[in-house]
């Protein structure tokens, strides 16, 4: 029973319709590194449990995704480095809904991306590093399980607030963005997603505070509270000043 498959670096151009026929079984197929132009337009229905498809460094459209996104079981895509151009199908039409890992990078004439309005999906990994898109959509707040984004190389010019929903993201890459907001690229990658779910849930600065230090006599509390007068005098002067 047959369920991976490597047809890399074989300098295929096409996959004849009936290639596939008879293959219901296939959970990985590899075939990066070739010059596919087209897939199969029947692959959908006879590789009903692809799950892993590496379709990197060859020439697809997004005629092509039209097709692959009808795949039911797929849980990771690779298209980095084709021919994408233009508005990449929504993520929320995808047939499959366990899609956890997509990578779109390295597709310059890329400019948009689609998520939809379905808050069911899995995706966890997200990579469009190397793309001309600019916007992310607000969607993205629905993408609650992402823990990896790569927007570096891109024209994004700004978040929305709408990623400080994305509490489980642990690794965000956003190199070389030159309309980056300069207040977010300044900003410490750790403290991006903190200060968007701030932002979001309409927090406000505040000045003046109530600060009580609790203890044993003689133990410092007096000089505790003049180490942080004075650090705070250091930084900058308050509207209020600090008192005892």
């Amino acid at each position: 029973m047959l369920k991976t498959l490597n047809f890399s670096k074989n300098q295929i151009t096409s996959i004849p319709e009936p290639f596939f026929e008879g293959m219901k079984s296939l959970q990985s197929l590899d075939m990066s590194y070739n010059h596919l132009i087209n897939v199969s337009r029947s692959c959908h229905k006879d590789l009903p449990n692809l799950k892993i498809l590496e379709l990197s460094n060859n020439r697809l459209s997004c005629d092509q995704v039209e097709i692959i996104r009808q795949l039911p079981s797929l849980t990771r895509l690779y298209l980095s480095n084709n021919k994408i151009s233009g508005t990449f199908p929504s993520l929320s039409s995808f047939e499959s809904r366990a899609l956890v890992e997509l990578n779109i990078s390295k597709n310059p004439e890329l400019v948009n991306l689609v998520i939809g309005d379905d808050i069911n999906l899995a995706l966890e990994t997200l990579k469009i590093n190397g793309t001309r898109v600019q916007v992310i959509p607000p969607e993205i707040g629905n993408l609650t399980n992402m823990t990896d984004m790569d927007i570096s190389n891109t024209f994004i010019h700004n978040l929305p607030l709408e990623m400080g929903k994305l509490v489980n993201l642990q690794s965000f890459k956003m190199e070389n963005l030159k309309d980056m907001d300069i207040s977010i690229a300044m900003m410490k990658k750790t403290n991006i997603i903190a200060y968007l779910r701030q932002k979001l849930m309409n927090s406000r600065s505040h000045y003046r505070i109530k600060l009580f230090v609790v203890g044993l006599e003689e133990r410092g509390k007096t000089s505790l509270c003049s180490a942080i007068i004075r650090r705070q005098r250091d930084r900058a002067p308050t509207s209020q000043p600090w008192a005892l």
